[in-house]
């Protein structure tokens, strides 16, 4: 979609946002309601009256969606599939399947003189950031918080421009920390920074259209283009403009871009706390991020994430989305694995992967399953844990992932341990010692039927999709609201033949 603003009247159209027109304020009466909204699995929300501030608005949960933990008739990925033009209802197989094909066909961005985002200027000591109603979103914050921007920067010995999607907390009108951790593409571009003793020029962009958000939210390999990427995701180029004070691009439609330099002597200020992964961080050493100047429109739309907000937030969604896709895109291409699909349940904080797909020989099992958790160094070491699941297996149910774990894995060779495995910021469940030594045990879970059993030695499955004829259940669905029953029923094709 071209920017925020289609994207926002699109999840209107389809019941998936809400706008809010009484004045809310922007200090935690906001990120409150969005909360509540995300916990009770409702819709995106539009706060278009802004305590002090009658010419910006508010959005959340643009990127969020349902658990999987039980069926629902929405999904987690609905929300982005509309940003990409896609159905509603799409299933996450074809959305894995999109994606992919989209991503291997780039279109180059094309530029533009100006744009919706230069349409206020503010340069020097005009700059001021508490113009605009950026949000105080947790009462244990450190601070007001810009998050589900997107950082532009540029690698100082390629020119390779990089878009990432960190947390910014605002110190005044002029001043941002921004997260920037070691183990990250954004972190290691910084360091070199230092080492060269240069600025580190930087844009964000707030509001971006949702392909550029999605892309942010991607392993992207250095020196490919983001942008032809987001091209490709939109299947239309996306427009870019010069930036003010540096030679970077920034997307023309967004809302709010601001453009500055980080110091690579910079006295470094504490950031946080903030939620990360459902808990507290400390407060930690940051970047300063110094604004030079500040384009926008002059009525924009700020999107915001209540990270921490459980099941989901917009944050998370997006990793969890963006991290599968990127998974399911290695196994199919650079492994040549006939994966069907991968997820990254919320409800497990990241740490888990689960991953659907026929068995093709003895040993694959762990093949994929080795190579999964050899890649979690290039997602920040989030994962170390797999579960593999038969093809009846429906990519909607989570639930049923926990059945197959209890009833179908074999305790002494259903669970294989792998060692050495790196620490991320979501594993809360180490000591200090084991912290210091840096590393982990990770773990793959067989819920696979073994691969000598024949069709007589699996049992039958019961549920609706086993127990009754395809033509008997197809006259159920027709019947479904007749019954009482709001909503779609949900029936998992996969599940009809039992075996």
């Amino acid at each position: 979609m071209r920017n925020i603003r289609v994207f926002i009247e699109a999840l209107k159209e389809q019941g998936n946002l809400a706008e809010f027109k009484d004045e809310v304020d922007w200090s935690l009466e906001a990120s409150s309601m969005s909360a509540v909204s995300a916990e009770k699995f409702g819709p995106a929300l539009h706060f278009t009256k802004v305590k002090g501030y009658p010419r910006a608005s508010l959005a959340s949960g643009l990127y969020c969606g349902p658990t999987t933990l039980f069926p629902q008739d929405v999904t987690f990925w609905q929300n982005a599939a509309i940003g990409l033009g896609l159905k509603r209802d799409i299933r996450w197989v074809s959305l894995l399947a999109t994606l992919m094909e989209r991503y291997e066909h780039r279109i180059l961005p094309v530029e533009v003189s100006s744009g919706p985002v230069k349409e206020k200027v503010m340069l020097g000591d005009d700059v001021n950031i508490t113009e605009f109603p950026i949000p105080f979103i947790h009462t244990g914050d450190g601070g007001c918080y810009i998050n589900l921007a997107t950082l532009i920067i540029k690698d100082p010995e390629t020119g390779w421009e990089t878009w990432k999607a960190p947390r910014f907390q605002v110190v005044d009108g002029k001043i941002l920390l921004g997260v920037l951790p070691e183990d990250t593409e954004e972190g290691r571009i910084f360091k070199k920074y230092k080492e060269l003793n240069r600025p580190m020029p930087f844009c964000i962009v707030i509001g971006p259209p949702p392909p550029v958000t999605l892309v942010s939210y991607l392993a992207v390999p250095s020196g490919e283009s983001c942008a032809a990427i987001a091209g490709g995701l939109n299947l239309d180029p996306i427009e870019l403009n010069k930036a003010e004070t540096n030679d970077m691009m920034v997307p023309s439609q967004a809302e709010i871009v601001l453009e500055g330099e980080v110091s690579p002597k910079a006295v470094l200020a504490d950031e946080g706390p903030y939620p990360e992964f459902w808990f507290y961080t400390d407060k930690a050493p940051a970047p300063v991020f110094n604004i030079k100047a500040v384009t926008c429109r002059s009525e924009p739309i700020i999107p915001f994430s209540v990270d921490g907000a459980k099941p989901y937030d917009d944050n998370h969604n997006l990793m969890s989305i963006m991290i599968a896709f990127e998974l399911y895109r290695r196994c199919q291409v650079v492994r040549n694995y006939p994966i069907s699909w991968i997820q990254l349940p919320l409800e497990f904080n990241l740490n888990v992967v689960v991953v659907q797909g026929p068995i093709p020989f003895h040993g694959y099992v762990a093949w994929v399953c080795k190579y999964i958790l050899s890649q979690t160094r290039h997602f920040r070491s989030l994962f170390n844990k797999v579960i593999i699941v038969d093809q009846m297996i429906p990519e909607i149910a989570l639930e049923e992932v926990m059945v197959e774990i209890a009833l179908k894995t074999h305790a002494a060779e259903g669970f294989r341990f792998v060692d050495e495995m790196p620490i991320g910021p979501n594993v809360r469940c180490l000591s200090a010692e084991e912290r210091k030594r840096g590393t982990q045990s990770g773990i793959y879970i067989d819920t696979t039927w073994p691969k000598g059993w024949t069709k007589e030695d699996i049992p039958r499955r019961v549920g609706i999709e086993g127990s009754y004829p395809e033509e008997l259940i197809n006259k159920v669905v027709k019947n479904y609201n007749r019954l009482g029953l709001k909503g779609k029923p949900i029936i998992y094709p996969e599940s009809i033949v039992p075996f």
